[in-house]
C-alpha cells in the first residue's frame, strides 16, 4: 500500500507571530479538486481552532490573473504615453517649421554668401539641439531641489533628456532639410 505524499511543518518553523504563512505544493495534473479537499478536511482535523483558515489556490490561475492585471496596468500606462509623445511631436515639429519658414531670407542669405546646403543642414539641427539642451538643464537643476536623486534616478533623467534631444532631432530634420532646398535667388528677390 503507497502511502500519500505528506508535507509535515513543525510548529517551530512556522513561527509564532500573527502573519499569514505560505506553502506551494504542485499536485498531479488532473488530482487538484481531489487534493483540495483532503487538505481542507486533515487542516480541520489536525487544527481545530478557529483562528487559522486554509486556503487553496492554483496558482496558474493567480499568476495568469496577476499577469492579466500587470499588462493592463501597462496598457493603461502606455497610451496616454503615446498620445504625449505623438502630440509633442507633431507640436514641436510644427514649431520648427514655422520658426524655419519665418526665416527663410536668413537662410536664402547664408546659401547665397557661401554657406553649403550640408552646413545650414547642420546649422539649423546643432541650433535646435542647443535650445534643447538649454530647455533641459533649467528643469533638471529645479528638480534637483525637489528630489533627491539615486544613481538609478539619474539614469531615467539622463533617458529622459536623451528622448527629449532625439524628439528635438527628428522633429527638426524635415524643416532643415527643407530650408537646405531653398533658391537664394528666388528667396531674395
Amino acid at each position: 500500500m503507497d502511502s500519500d505524499p505528506t508535507i509535515i511543518i513543525p510548529c517551530n518553523t512556522m513561527g509564532n507571530d500573527d502573519m499569514f504563512r505560505e506553502l506551494c505544493v504542485r499536485v498531479e495534473p488532473g488530482k487538484g479538486e481531489e487534493f483540495i479537499m483532503a487538505y481542507y478536511n486533515e487542516f480541520q482535523r489536525l487544527i481545530p481552532v478557529q483562528e487559522a483558515q486554509p486556503f487553496a489556490i492554483n496558482m496558474e490561475l493567480a499568476k495568469r490573473g496577476a499577469c492579466s492585471t500587470t499588462f493592463v496596468n501597462i496598457m493603461l500606462q502606455a497610451v496616454p504615453t503615446i498620445f504625449l509623445f505623438v502630440f509633442a511631436f507633431i507640436g514641436t515639429f510644427g514649431l520648427f517649421m514655422q520658426n524655419s519658414e519665418r526665416r527663410v531670407r536668413e537662410f536664402a542669405l547664408r546659401l547665397a554668401v557661401g554657406a553649403t546646403p550640408r552646413k545650414l543642414l547642420v546649422f539649423v539641427m546643432l541650433e535646435s539641439f542647443v535650445v534643447t539642451l538649454l530647455a533641459c538643464v533649467p528643469g533638471v537643476l529645479l528638480s534637483m531641489f525637489i528630489y533627491e536623486y539615486t544613481l538609478p534616478e539619474w539614469t531615467g533623467v539622463c533617458i529622459t533628456v536623451l528622448v527629449m534631444v532625439m524628439f528635438s532631432m527628428l522633429s527638426t530634420w524635415y524643416p532643415a532639410y527643407r530650408v537646405t532646398k531653398v533658391n537664394p535667388a528666388v528667396t531674395l528677390k
